[in-house]
């Protein structure tokens, strides 16, 4: 880890601070630092702080040289990996960035510019564009629900603290909640009494950084302007079963957090929240039987305890086909295992490509 040296020290406090995430990944790190790095501010005004859990002796120095300040932290529980360099950071704002995403060269100007705006501001929000894995935008119509979330105009919208329940619909469908590289804090709000907020988030960071936005007693600003480059690429973590698993977990915490400090919605919706995930976790455990052959009888199993699932979260019983298609499945798979695992298969096959030939790997 580095610490500031004294002439770091001694000159003024810079005006945010960017937080730049890297989980076990390299490849796209340099870039993620050089879009922070072109930023149209003055360099002076903001500091970067490199946050990774290996060392790489090429890149620690191209870092130093650029006087980027370094963090190492090996641990495996995410919530505290962040707060650890949010404690660190010197500027009374944090925002952050993961490794595999970029800036727009007005982000820090326009994050700023909206904090002075509204100086009882606490937590903010960009809207983003999606870029492949060679950095190339990605066609709107195809981006994922999250990333074409709910318009927002330009000029973006200001939620004072007192509004902040009222709006949490609206603050849901922008997906204020989606993509720390999209998001910012006061400093103090996160290291003080909500910094049990990421202590509780063990895999994931970004609902965390949105709860800490909603329990403060500051408004939140949700930018119309895309700022920020969502990047596809085929070790995206998001939506895997294993993601899916963590997810749950993170918001099941969350929501005892949010019961015991909040309005009785914010808990409401997080529970909500980790039921859907415990659904698609339900789906994906029988697709996964099917595909590896499993003893029919552990599929029927899995698919009876999704069916008692349903009955108690009625809720969940939508029309779409991801609800009930894996139902047909699983009956498929009882009157014809190999049968059903081939289609089973078959689509699969066909999802990847699809996702391949557009640049999502």
């Amino acid at each position: 880890m580095t610490s500031p040296s004294e002439t770091e020290r001694r000159a003024p406090a810079p005006s945010v601070s960017v937080i730049v995430g890297a989980y076990s990944r390299r490849t796209y790190l340099a870039s993620a630092v050089r879009s922070v790095l072109d930023q149209r501010l003055p360099r002076g005004s903001f500091e970067v702080l490199v946050l990774k859990n290996f060392e790489d002796p090429a890149l620690d120095r191209w870092l130093d040289e650029e006087g980027v300040r370094r963090r190492f932290d090996p641990q495996q529980h995410i919530g505290r990996w962040v707060l650890g360099a949010i404690r660190d950071a010197r500027a009374p704002i944090v925002t952050f960035l993961d490794d595999d995403d970029l800036y727009a060269p007005q982000r820090l100007e326009r994050l700023i510019d909206v904090y002075r705006t509204h100086p009882d501001l606490g937590f903010y929000h960009n809207r983003s564009v999606v870029i492949d894995r060679e950095g190339a935008p990605v066609p709107p119509e195809l981006w994922r629900l999250h990333e074409s979330a709910l318009d927002v105009p330009e000029e973006g919208w200001y939620i004072p603290s007192a509004d902040k329940i009222e709006r949490l619909p609206q603050l849901i469908q922008a997906q204020s909640d989606f993509n720390l590289s999209s998001m910012a804090l006061r400093r103090e709000d996160a290291v003080g009494e909500l910094a049990s907020i990421l202590d509780a988030a063990q895999y994931v960071p970004d609902l965390p950084a949105f709860m800490i936005g909603l329990l403060s007693p500051r408004g939140i600003f949700v930018d119309g302007q895309r700022l920020t480059c969502y990047r596809h690429h085929g070790r995206n973590r998001t939506m895997d079963l294993g993601w899916l698993r963590d997810a749950e977990e993170d918001r099941r915490r969350l929501a005892v957090i949010a019961r015991s400090r909040g309005p009785p919605a914010y808990a409401d919706w997080l529970e909500h929240l980790a039921d859907h995930f415990e659904k698609l976790v339900r789906i994906d455990t029988i697709g996964a039987g099917i595909r590896g052959g499993a003893p029919r009888r552990e599929v029927a199993e899995r698919a009876l305890e999704y069916l008692r699932f349903l009955g108690r979260h009625p809720e969940e019983r939508d029309l779409e086909a991801l609800t009930w298609g894996i139902e047909l499945f699983a009956g498929a798979y009882l009157v014809s295992p190999e049968l059903a695992r081939r289609v089973r298969q078959l689509r699969d096959t066909q999802i990847e490509r699809a996702r391949a030939a557009q640049g999502f790997g």
